[in-house]
């Protein structure tokens, strides 16, 4: 996340969810006493390599959530107030997510096809999804249609047709009036607000990522 404390990790079943802030869980009363009884075990298995082993236990104590296990998760990406965790699945579908709560708020139909790519716009309350369609759509947590569809740069297929590619990445600017649409072998910057291309950047090869300096 924007703030640093919160980490989530696309899977195959859903989306990991870690609070990098929490700490390990308030122990009673009766397990400190155990504690302090075993302390000379303790310093013996530091001999042994036992800080080791301290460090594998702690590491189990931070367990993380799981959001929507039941599907395969191919993007996520955070708000600016990390609250708030959009993730991307293969059917199409962008589902918004509570950070804190850790539950679902919202379903967001894309128009076909996995969704490869999200990004949050820098202005609340927009973001930016793109997939296998060969589109990138922007999006309002306000409204369940798109507001904009941006095409990435065609490609002439067989008979001459006009063929949309796949959509490999998706960027929001941090001005908040660019989207930038990868694929093929080019990257074309998007205004938000004319819905028209604003610059296209050559890459000679096919984008596999995209990002801006903040």
């Amino acid at each position: 996340s924007r703030d640093g404390r919160y980490c989530a990790a696309a899977t195959s079943r859903g989306t990991r969810l870690w609070d990098l802030a929490a700490g390990p869980p308030e122990r009673s009363e009766r397990h400190r006493s155990a504690a302090s009884s075993t302390v000379h075990v303790a310093l013996a298995q530091q001999e042994r390599g036992g800080e080791a082993e301290a460090e594998h236990a702690a590491a189990r104590l931070a367990q993380p959530r799981v959001l929507g296990a039941w599907a395969r998760t191919l993007s996520t990406s955070f708000s600016l107030n990390s609250e708030l965790l959009l993730t991307g699945c293969p059917d199409g579908v962008v589902r918004l997510w509570s950070v804190p709560q850790a539950r679902g708020l919202g379903v967001f139909s894309h128009v076909g096809g996995p969704v490869w790519s999200l990004d949050w716009s820098h202005i609340d309350p927009y973001f930016v999804a793109a997939g296998s369609d060969g589109q990138a759509l922007l999006w309002s947590l306000e409204r369940h249609t798109p507001l904009r569809v941006f095409h990435p740069m065609g490609v002439r297929g067989s008979g001459g047709l006009l063929a949309r590619p796949d959509v490999e990445a998706v960027r929001a600017h941090p001005s908040g009036k660019l989207v930038a649409v990868a694929s093929e072998e080019a990257a074309v910057l998007w205004d938000m607000a004319a819905a028209s291309p604003a610059r296209i950047l050559r890459t000679g090869r096919p984008p596999a990522a995209l990002a801006f300096s903040p």
